[in-house]
């Protein structure tokens, strides 16, 4: 299960690194970071769990899905309030803007309810596409 976190976090990471830098081609749009910022966790999901289920050449359960993409929601968060750091660290930018009211606190916990759902349902497919065709290959 760690290499599992393992996959997960340096997929995230590229993604995060192609994301900043397309975000640099177009810094005027804040709906295209948003929207990269969830396309990282889908396609990282994906890629991990075809990495694991080629590795194990078995599907994982409802319950299981649940149980990692809950730690991987939890891990990606802490992912990327340390990118965060790094960045306000370096680039003298705020880590959070000034004024954090109980709106944007709602809109966090509602962001980390779609990430969570987005990471659960791509790593189960994710996880079916590499259990499949690691028993395809295997024939």
């Amino acid at each position: 299960m760690v290499r599992l976190f393992v996959d997960f976090t340096w997929l995230w990471l590229i993604w995060a690194a192609v994301s900043t830098v397309l975000d640099s081609f177009f810094p005027s749009s804040s709906s295209l970071s948003s929207s990269l910022g969830v396309l990282n966790s889908i396609l990282a999901s994906i890629a991990a769990g075809q990495l694991y289920g080629a590795r194990h050449k078995r599907e994982i359960s409802n319950s299981q899905a649940w149980l990692i993409a809950v730690g991987l929601t939890i891990w990606s968060t802490f992912i990327a309030l340390f990118l965060m750091l790094i960045r306000a660290r370096f680039g003298g930018e705020p880590v959070l803007p000034e004024g954090v009211d109980t709106g944007t606190l709602a809109i966090f916990a509602v962001a980390t309810l779609v990430s969570l759902l987005v990471i659960r349902f791509a790593l189960r497919w994710g996880v079916k596409l590499g259990a499949r065709n690691a028993l395809k290959a295997g024939k």
